[in-house]
């Protein structure tokens, strides 16, 4: 009973103490998830950067393949046009070369043309020479044959002589000329010859580079041909992976885009929400500090109301110490309430209800003190042993509930009419014999356990007893 009294005054003021925390977790676990949500938004943002980048990088790529496409295409068409003008200039310096060895061969024919006239010319004169060496034998022949005949002759014969020695002359130093040209054209010839020789050997060393250059350049070809086959398939490549990554980019754009949108509601409707629960915050922690002053106020005046209750018990104890020393009535003070546990035999005879000139000298004491108490409420118990009614009382008090409610309404009737008491702070309660103080195991015991308690408490506890038994209907 005096946990209760002391529990009940502080129960509105424990309840949001600990309602207050309850609401400052919630807004700790909203701003949490709120939290939690913004790291969600930003590592969809992240993803979709990084996603961006990923493109971006990929476009790179194609780009500098495009790049070194365009490179290799560049390097295969300066092949084509460096092969073409290798072509052609094989076949300018093979045609220059070629018309040279031809117009040095023509030369060499014609040199050779020239030796063999020479050479005939050379033998037509050695056998004229020879003729005339013939003639002039057949002349002296003659002369000596004829010297005698014609002096003339003689002289013919000298001038013939003279002829045929300058003939003769002529005929050794045209023949060295022949030689000595013969001996300029076989040098030319040779000449000719090793040039032609070189020139063969430049054509065909021309050729084998040519070829080679060819071979080199068409194998270059081939492999530029496959590198821009292999990059056009890589570029393919990237272009279906740019598309397949920008198809799924659209897709978890729309898709982030609708979460970045539902995060954004739901952020919305969380700042809210902490808007207003900060405002009920607000509002309760102004309600706190009305109640911590009206607390204040209450402790105060509990202090004070301890006082008085201290200053009542000690003038009841003073007003009825004989009967106290009797222990036939029993004071007790707590914090918020006070209790006069009066025994039967003072009030009642056995089985009765009518008190008795003893229990209405008590009352008189007891209502004078406590009738001051404004305040304060007056309940009064009536407690009975666990004894039947017995047969001559049965019709008056069917049980012992109607006994004790009885003997309790007849002391709460005095206080009202005699002690002047306002009614409206008196209660009647009836607990029968279902509340005893001691087992009803001996005579001893029950007549412990006959009794009235006179239970002075607060008017306000009863107030918010009340308010709580209304909360809870």
């Amino acid at each position: 009973m005096r946990k209760k009294i002391i529990f009940l005054p502080t129960f509105l003021l424990t309840f949001l103490l600990i309602a207050t925390p309850a609401l400052s977790g919630g807004v700790k676990q909203l701003r949490e998830e709120n939290e939690a949500l913004k790291s969600e938004l930003n590592s969809a943002v992240s993803r979709i950067t990084e996603a961006e980048t990923q493109i971006e990088s990929l476009q790179n790529q194609l780009g500098t393949k495009d790049q070194e496409l365009k490179t290799l295409s560049s390097d295969l068409d300066a092949l084509e046009i460096k092969l073409e003008e290798l072509e052609k200039l094989m076949r300018t310096e093979g045609s220059e070369l070629l018309k040279e060895v031809m117009s040095l061969r023509e030369r060499k024919v014609i040199l050779e043309e020239r030796i063999e006239k020479f050479e005939s010319d050379i033998a037509i004169t050695s056998k004229q020479v020879e003729q005339l060496d013939l003639i002039v034998k057949d002349y002296q022949e003659e002369l000596q044959e004829k010297s005698d005949e014609n002096k003339n002759l003689v002289q013919e014969i000298s001038e013939l002589d003279k002829t045929v020695n300058d003939l003769r002359n002529s005929l050794s130093a045209q023949n060295e000329d022949y030689s000595r040209q013969l001996t300029q054209l076989n040098t030319e010839k040779q000449n000719l010859e090793n040039e032609i020789s070189r020139l063969e050997e430049a054509m065909k060393d021309l050729r084998s580079d040519l070829n080679e250059e060819r071979t080199r350049s068409s194998k270059q070809i081939v492999d530029l041909t496959a590198s821009n086959e292999e990059m056009k398939s890589e570029i393919s490549v990237l272009r279906q992976n740019v598309g397949s990554l920008s198809s799924t980019l659209a897709t978890k754009e729309e898709k982030y885009s609708k979460q970045v949108t539902e995060l954004r509601n739901e952020k919305e409707k969380l700042q809210k929400q902490m808007t207003q629960l900060n405002s009920e915050k607000k509002g309760l922690e102004n309600n706190i500090v009305d109640l911590k002053r009206e607390l204040n106020i209450k402790l105060a005046s509990e202090e004070a109301d301890k006082e008085k209750m201290k200053k009542t018990y000690e003038q009841l104890v003073s007003s009825l110490k004989k009967e106290v020393g009797e222990k036939t009535i029993e004071i007790q003070n707590y914090e918020n309430a006070l209790t006069i546990n009066i025994m039967e035999k003072i009030f009642f005879d056995s089985g009765k209800a009518q008190i008795k000139p003893a229990g209405l000298d008590v009352l008189r004491r007891v209502g004078a003190i406590i009738k001051d108490l404004p305040d304060k409420l007056i309940r009064i118990d009536g407690h009975t042993d666990d004894v039947p009614i017995g047969p001559k009382l049965v019709s008056v008090y069917p049980n012992n509930w109607e006994l004790g409610a009885a003997r309790a309404s007849n002391v709460a009737e005095y206080f009202r009419t005699k002690s002047g008491i306002n009614p409206e702070r008196l209660m009647v309660v009836s607990y029968s014999m279902y509340k005893p103080i001691v087992p009803n195991t001996s005579e001893e015991n029950r007549a412990k356990n006959r009794r009235i308690e006179i239970v002075l408490q607060d008017k306000s506890l009863y107030n918010i007893i009340k308010m709580v038994e209304s909360e809870r209907l």
